[in-house]
């Protein structure tokens, strides 16, 4: 859009105001720019998340986002989920996208804030990433809040869980056969936090529609699934992942070698804003 030099014949530096509105002392009457963000961006296992660390001192912000590598958009924000705040009233802080593009080249990742009013666009945020993928003994998905802790989360219930070796859901699949107890395909072992009846481990892996992994009790709750080395003697590099969830708030994706020190792979939610109830939600992951 052109700037604007004159109102009513007036050059826009000597008028100071538009039907009661400031206008810029320079640049065309876009009024003063919005502050710079600052901010972090984590990446894994094809989803991204970032986090505007001085959110609380806009007004009622607007952020757009998008990721390029090499100069070429391959995230754009229609694309980005802007998370709103707890009131559900106004944007919140945080942004989470997929990036399933194959490669390892750096991302860029370009964040503007725009806060409501008279106020335009700030100067932009430039953040990066390079996507890296590790061969995990051990994945496990735990119920979590937004914070990775479990205060506030109630129950979490996965079926259908698939991963892939490939990106975009394609590759081989682990399981790789539909199972049919905790123990029916060699190499596989099942663990999790509790099991709410008969909602039984393998549950997650059996591809049925109408049966389901479910925890209730136990902090925190979870399900994890081994790469036992009898088997697998490297365990298999997991690219991206498919599930359904039926209960859970946030999701948290980790990896473990030995079962006692685990890495963050990706965290997803809100699975649902509330009451923890995703609604059988499914998620395509890398």
């Amino acid at each position: 859009m052109p700037d604007i030099e004159k109102y009513n014949g007036i050059d826009m530096a000597d008028i100071e105001k538009i039907s009661g509105v400031d206008v810029a002392t320079s640049g065309g009457g876009g009024g003063t720019a919005t502050g710079t963000p600052t901010g972090s961006v984590a990446f894994g296992f094809g989803q991204g998340k970032i986090v505007i660390s001085n959110h609380s001192s806009y007004t009622n912000p607007n952020y757009s986002v998008s990721v390029s590598i090499g100069g070429v958009t391959i995230v754009g924000d229609a694309d980005v989920n802007h998370v709103m705040d707890t009131g559900d009233d106004s944007l919140g802080s945080v942004m989470t996208f997929s990036d399933s593009i194959a490669g390892t080249a750096e991302r860029t990742v370009t964040i503007k804030a725009q806060e409501f009013g008279d106020k335009t666009q700030s100067a932009a945020l430039t953040l990066t990433y390079t996507p890296t993928f590790v061969a995990y003994r051990y994945i496990r998905v735990t119920n979590v809040n937004e914070s990775k802790t479990t205060s506030g989360t109630s129950w979490l219930m996965l079926k259908n869980w698939s991963l892939y070796e490939g990106a975009g859901q394609t590759g081989t699949n682990h399981p790789t056969t539909n199972l049919t107890s905790n123990t029916s395909q060699t190499g596989i072992a099942l663990t999790s936090s509790t099991v709410y009846s008969n909602n039984y481990k393998y549950k997650a892996f059996d591809s049925s529609s109408s049966t389901r992994f479910w925890a209730i009790s136990g902090t925190p709750k979870y399900l994890q699934i081994e790469f036992e080395p009898g088997t697998y003697s490297t365990p298999p590099t997991i690219r991206s992942m498919n599930l359904n969830v039926g209960y859970a708030y946030w999701l948290l994706f980790e990896g473990s070698n030995d079962g006692v020190n685990y890495t963050d792979m990706t965290h997803i939610g809100p699975m649902s804003p509330t009451n923890n109830n995703a609604g059988n939600s499914n998620l395509n992951i890398g």
